[in-house]
Formats: C-alpha cells, sequence, structure tokens
C-alpha cells in the first residue's frame, strides 16, 4: 500500500453489546497497513431525547465516555508521532430537530475534520410500535421502512432531502457515505439508471458543490449487498466534473477493517479524473496528491 493513502473515516468502537474502545488497536492497525495518516471520526453520541432504536442501543458510544476517547485520542497524537498523523474527528448524525444541539456539539471540541451523515430517516410504525427508522441497521428493518414509507421511491426522496438539509446547515466538512441508501440493493429494490434516482442525485451534488463541502468514497460499500463503493463510480464521475473535493475512508469498525480498499478507492478517483485528494487539519482542507 502507497505511502500516500490516508483513512479520514474510521470507528475505534464496534457495534455490539459492552464492546470496548479500541483507539491504540485502531491505529496500529493503520500503522502495520503503510498509512500516512488516520482520522478517527467515532460516531458522536445521539442528543438526549433521541432513541436509538436498535435492539443493542449501539449506534453510538454513551456520552460518559466521549471525555475519556477525546483524551485517549490526545495521548496518542503524542505517542505515535513520527510514525503516523493521527488526526481528531468526528460523524455526527443529521437530526433537523436538534441542530442547535449538534452545533453546540460541533464546536465543543478542537476537530479536524467533522462528517456529516443521514443514517435516520423519520419514524416507522408496526407491530413493534413506532420508531425512529435507520436506512443501514438491517435488511428486514430496511424492508419494513420502504412498506412504511410507501415504496421504495418516496424512501429515497426523503432520504436524499436529509442529506440536502445536512449540506445546508454549514455545521460539517464532509458528506459520509452519500448513497448508503443502497446498502441493500443488488438491483433488486431499484435501478441507478432510473431518471428520478439520478435526478435525486444530480440535485445532492448540485447542493454540495454550492457548499464547497468535501465528499467522500467510503470503501465499506464494497463489502455490503450492494458491492460498490458509497458513491457508485458513476456519481464519482458527476463530484469530479462539478468540482466537488475528495476524501476517502474505510468506515472501518474493527482494527482489521481500518484501510481496506483504500487502493481501490484512489484508482476509482483516479478514473474519474482527481489528480488530488483532501484531507483536513483544523476543520482547513490539505491537499494530497495521488
Amino acid at each position: 500500500m502507497k505511502r500516500y493513502l490516508f483513512d479520514f473515516h474510521t470507528q475505534t468502537l464496534e457495534h455490539g453489546l459492552n464492546k470496548p474502545l479500541l483507539v491504540e488497536e485502531t491505529i496500529y492497525a493503520a500503522i502495520d497497513m503503510g498509512l500516512s495518516a488516520i482520522c478517527l471520526t467515532d460516531h458522536y453520541p445521539l442528543p438526549p431525547g433521541f432513541t436509538d432504536p436498535t435492539e443493542e442501543k449501539d449506534c453510538a458510544m454513551p456520552m460518559s465516555w466521549y471525555a475519556d476517547y477525546q483524551q485517549e485520542i490526545t495521548k496518542a497524537i503524542d505517542k505515535y508521532k513520527g510514525q503516523i498523523e493521527i488526526y481528531r474527528g468526528a460523524e455526527f448524525d443529521w437530526l433537523p430537530e436538534y441542530e442547535d444541539w449538534i452545533k453546540s456539539q460541533v464546536g465543543k471540541w478542537q476537530f479536524d475534520y467533522v462528517i456529516g451523515s443521514v443514517h435516520f430517516v423519520g419514524q416507522i410504525s408496526d407491530q413493534k410500535g413506532k420508531r425512529n427508522f435507520i436506512v443501514d441497521y438491517e435488511e428486514n428493518e430496511f424492508l419494513k421502512g420502504i412498506a412504511s414509507y410507501g415504496g421504495i421511491k418516496p424512501l429515497i426522496f426523503a432520504y436524499y432531502k436529509l442529506v440536502r438539509q445536512m449540506v445546508k446547515s454549514g455545521l460539517f466538512d464532509g458528506v459520509g457515505h452519500i448513497d448508503l441508501i443502497k446498502k441493500y440493493n443488488d438491483g433488486s429494490l431499484f435501478s441507478e439508471k432510473a431518471e428520478w434516482y439520478r435526478q435525486a442525485i444530480f440535485e445532492t451534488l448540485g447542493v454540495i458543490a454550492d457548499s464547497d463541502m468535501t465528499m467522500e468514497v467510503n470503501t465499506s460499500g464494497w463489502d455490503k449487498k450492494c458491492k460498490s463503493a458509497y458513491p457508485s463510480p458513476w456519481i464519482v464521475n458527476e463530484a469530479f466534473r462539478q468540482n466537488i473535493g475528495l476524501t476517502i475512508g474505510s468506515d472501518g469498525h474493527v482494527p482489521e477493517a481500518i484501510g481496506r480498499n483504500l487502493d481501490k478507492a484512489v484508482l476509482l478517483a483516479k478514473k474519474a479524473g482527481y489528480k488530488k485528494l483532501l484531507k483536513y487539519k483544523k476543520r482547513k482542507r490539505v491537499e494530497a496528491v495521488i
């Protein structure tokens, strides 16, 4: 793996009950992969009053852990200086009703890079009751979401409307896994060639271009049912045409997933025409030639 590669979307906490933070183990993995830099972007704790709909209640670490987590990062930055560049980041869930709270939390820590992502799209209700709907939790839950929204098309429109709202908020540096909504789509749920879907993407990319935010190539999608990076190659091509900056990240939740498929992400970017990728330091862009 080339030394210019870096991973700017990583998690030190695996989803699941009673899982520990693996800050040093994640950094070790990045060093072993030969990465030049890593940004630790664990899911920021969910806001007070927002109910995690998963059975494990593990969408993000508890707020009571967060200060200790940040202290671990501070120690690691000093400990591994000279071996790898370590950046302080966070991935925030876009929840429009909590916009003021999110703004206060983004400004609370000295982040280098802040990702805005959409995982939650309104609420659904069935025999299990009414609950917040998360699009990438389980395939069966996603199918329930499709039924609740009256079809895949209105669900996708609702998803991208939230992505555009998130971008327009101006709170974040990068857009996380822009087309996460396709996670369970092997071609049987919808076609990415459909005009209505492409128009939703084009509109969203236009908002990103106007905002000057960065978009990531999130490599975890290659290991999901969709078998494609987030975003798909044609979206990366259109992002290049609209002069949208690009970064890369594995979204790894365990050390062995750190750095996965990053070489494929670079190749995807190059094929689209990109000659530079972006990192962030103190919320400012840093270019990296590829």
